[in-house]
Parts: C-alpha cells; structure tokens; sequence
C-alpha cells in the first residue's frame, strides 16, 4: 500500500511537471542552449545521509558509472546480461536494461546522452540511450586469433569510443580498439603501445569532460601507464611505473594521474609526484586534482591530498572488499567511479554497490558579480518581530565552462548578512524575457525575477518583507547562488546604506 509520503511526493514532482510543461509551452526554459559535445553543468550530489548507501546485490557486478546531473548510477550486471540503473538519492532501482553477454566496462558519452557497455561474453559492444533506458546499437567486431573480447571502456569528447580487449589467458593478445559511433567501424589503433596489442587486464578511463583518457596494463610488471587526447586524437607512448598496477583515474584537467595498486601520483606528462602506500584497488580522483580516493584492502577508503602527496583520511565503505584482487581478474569489486561534482564515489563491494558520499561540495564562481541591496529596518525593531524588507538587483555572468542556469533542477538562493532565503527548484514561471517568482516562503513574502541581459549574463532582482533585520551592521556580505554557480560580494560602509539609499560594489573573479 502506497504511503501518504509517496502520495505527496508524487503530488510535487506533478506540480514540477506541469510547470516545464507550460514553460515549453511557450517556448521557454529556465536552461541555457548547451553544445552537443558537452554535458549541461554537473549537478550537485545531494543525498539524505552522510553516511554510506549500499545497494544490496548477490550479481556479479563488472563496472560502475554516475551521471553527469548526479541522479542516476549504472551499474553492469554480468549475471543477468543487464545494465542496472539506480537513484542515487535513495538507491531504488530505477530500470534495467538488456544488453550483451557478460557486460563489463561501461562509460557515458560527453555529452551524457548514451551509455558505451563493453560485452566480456561476445564480440560486441552495446550502446544505450538514457533518455528512454534502452539498448540501441550492438557493434559487433571479429576477434582475433585467441578470441578476444571487449573488458574496459571509455568515450573520448570527439565522438570516438576507445575499448581494450581480453582473453582467456594471460600476457598480451588483447587490443586497443576504436569505435566510431557515427559510421560503426570498428577498428585496431595500432598507434598504441606495440601495434595496438595490451595485456588481457588493461583498464582505460575518462576525465570528468572526457577531453582525456588514461589507460593501464595490468597483470605485467613493467606497469606501463598510457594518456589519450581527444583534441589530437594522439595516445602517449607508455610511462613505466616497474610495479604491478591495475587502476587509473585522472582529473578535469589532466594535470594528476592517480594509479592502483601503489598508490602513484603522477603529473600531467606521467612523471611521478610520489607515492602514498596503502591502495589496493580502485581509484578516483576529484575533479579538480585536490583530492584522490584509493580502495583499500581494510574495506576503506583512503582519501589522498594530491598536493602534499600525503593520506589525510579515510571514509567507511559500509560493506567489505574482501573478494577483490589486486589484478582485478573476474571481479568488479574494489572498482570505484566518482561524481562530476566530486560529492560522491560509488564503489563495488562483495555484496553490491555502495554510494560513499565524499563530504566534499564544489562550487564555480562567478565570473562578474555586481548587486545593489536596499535595506529598510522599521523604528522600533526588536529582535523578535519580522516588519523589515530589503531588495536586491544586480547582475552576474557565469564562470568559463558553465553551460547555462537551470532554475527547474536547482534552487536559487540568497543570503544578506546573516538571513537567507531559498527558493526552491521548479518555483519560478516566466516566458521567454524572464523567469518570476511572487509568493510566500515561510513567513515571508518573496518577489524574484530573473532574465537574460542583454550585454550577456543574467539581471535579477529580489525583494523580500516580514524579515528580522535587527542589529544589521555594516559591513554586510552578499551571496547569490543558483546550483552550484556562485557569486559572493562585500557591502562594506560607504557602498550599503539602509532605508532608502543604496549600496553598490562590483567584483571581478
């Protein structure tokens, strides 16, 4: 029986539905155009729980993947042929999706619109649309002589999907392939390594933006490790680490390579920083370079600063790790994939996944960021009554990379002083000039407006009544924020002035 909770969930995400409805109606949405070849900005990771989420499974679980917007995590099922899709905020299973046999590796496309599954049990690698939670494409390709088949997988931002292959043994025989999704050739980048050839344990991973990959060669103990970049379509000849590796993670930039088991700290042309002993398994690294995570074999994670090359702590996994291996044969547990905004890892264990947030928010500041606040104490406020109003407007373009604001997913908030106000996702309504929002949060009448300028950015305003504003001093401080987009300005005496005048700064990040 269904719940008054869930009757009134449902209730909100109808209001939220028929809300972008009207918006395309009209042919509005609170979104910026984003580019085919890139994500819209990475969503924010919000779970209920600061503790670790685990998913329970008895199938055997190959490799693991989260969505841009932080929503969704895929995960593939070799035991039942499937990709699994889970809610990350509450681990529900959400769909599962047909694909080939035993899929392995798995990795979305740039612009976060397909899902790349590398099928261990046939020569063939499926491609699912997210949109619609089904397979569209299986490629099929001819092994070679020892019947190679797809292991580790890996989408580059121009379009061209990279997979490594395995076999039945060990030593090399397996091969770098390259699958151009446009025309479905697949074929050997014999440019990589000796001829295109790799061990039968070789593992390749994107970066947040998917501009690089990285590549290892388990099961040898010259450790070579590898860079791909999509601008030049290039791969790196190999950096030997003389140890035996098996997991490799990079940051946004490129500039930190981080390799399991060790743990290795490499910079940007593979040259190594350090080593932080410890690791065992897989890895991750924040997408700004700060922060590394490597799985350890005490079912923990060790969290690395990647500057001081120096372990700083570690974050409970909620199960163990104990069937992993340092090689990584048969078995996905140990392996782990990070968030786009660095919040979360999502990590394979002996009995499922677990969803470990990082504690870790990320924000992007503003590029500009200009306001003009009106503040008006009433004579006579005490610090128990809400008689006061202020109003704010101002101006701010977004950071470089940001693909547009989108106030249907995030909320817009606002700070002054001490006293905030949130307006949640979904509320505003508006055409194709601007977004508003008039109504009543708390106790507190709220107007909010929002709207493209035309000199680029954005224009808003906000005035809120049945505020406390009692005993506000200058200096104040305001901070505007919509997702994870940022801006933050100082009022300071001279430029903030109560009742009717005005205050102005501007700041340059």
């Amino acid at each position: 029986m269904y719940t008054m909770q869930f009757w009134k969930a449902l209730a909100v995400k109808a209001q939220l539905a028929l809300r972008l409805l009207a918006l395309l109606a009209i042919g509005f949405v609170p979104v910026l155009a984003v580019p085919s070849a890139q994500a819209a900005n990475p969503g924010q990771c919000l779970l209920k729980s600061s503790k670790p989420l685990l998913i329970s499974s008895s199938a055997s679980l190959g490799g693991v993947v989260i969505d841009d917007q932080c929503e969704k995590v895929y995960i593939s099922n070799s035991s039942a042929n499937t990709v699994d899709i889970y809610s990350v905020t509450n681990g529900t299973k959400i769909a599962s999706v047909g694909v080939g046999a035993r899929p392995s590796g798995l990795d979305l496309s740039a612009d976060g619109t397909k899902l790349f599954v590398a099928n261990t049990g046939a020569q063939s690698v499926s491609v699912v649309d997210v949109a619609t939670n089904t397979e569209t494409h299986r490629y099929v390709f001819a092994s070679n002589f020892i019947n190679d088949t797809p292991y580790s997988i890996a989408a580059a931002r121009n379009g061209l999907v990279f997979f490594t292959t395995t076999f039945s043994g060990s030593g090399f025989g397996g091969r770098m392939m390259q699958l151009d999704p446009a025309s479905g050739a697949i074929t050997q980048r014999t440019d990589f390594w000796f001829g295109g050839t790799n061990t039968e344990i070789t593992r390749i991973a994107s970066n947040a933006d998917h501009s690089l990959l990285a590549v290892v060669a388990g099961d040898i103990s010259s450790g070579p490790v590898f860079k791909y970049a999509s601008s030049t379509n290039t791969f790196t000849n190999e950096k030997d680490l003389n140890a035996f590796v098996s997991s490799v993670a990079l940051d946004t930039a490129g500039d930190i390579v981080l390799v399991d088991s060790g743990t290795y700290v490499l910079d940007g042309n593979l040259s190594q920083i350090g080593i932080v002993t410890g690791g065992s398994y897989g890895v991750a690294v924040d997408p700004a370079g700060n922060l590394g995570y490597a799985v350890s074999s005490a079912s923990q994670v060790n969290v690395l600063d990647l500057k001081t090359v120096t372990q700083t702590g570690t974050l409970a996994i909620g199960d163990t790790v104990a069937s992993a291996n340092y090689y990584g044969f048969g078995t996905g547990v140990g392996q782990m994939t990070i968030s786009r905004d660095g919040g979360l890892l999502a990590i394979i264990t002996d009995h499922g996944l677990s969803l470990v947030p990082t504690g870790v928010v990320h924000v992007v500041p503003f590029a500009t960021f200009s306001a003009r606040v009106n503040l008006d104490i009433r004579e006579g406020t005490s610090a128990s009554s809400s008689s006061d109003e202020f109003a704010a407007e101002g101006h701010f373009t977004l950071g470089a990379g940001r693909n547009g604001i989108d106030l249907v997913a995030n909320p817009l908030n606002f700070q002054i002083g001490s006293f905030n106000i949130s307006i949640p996702p979904g509320s505003f309504s508006g055409d194709r000039e601007s977004l508003r929002y008039d109504g009543k949060i708390a106790d507190y009448d709220v107007r909010a407006q929002i709207k493209p300028s035309a000199h680029g950015g954005y224009q808003f305003t906000l005035r809120v009544k049945g505020v406390n504003l009692a005993g506000s001093v200058l200096p104040l401080t305001a901070t505007l924020a919509i997702g994870d987009d940022v801006g933050t300005i100082a009022l300071p005496t001279g430029n903030a002035r109560f009742v009717d005048t005005v205050a102005t700064s501007k700041k340059d990040d």
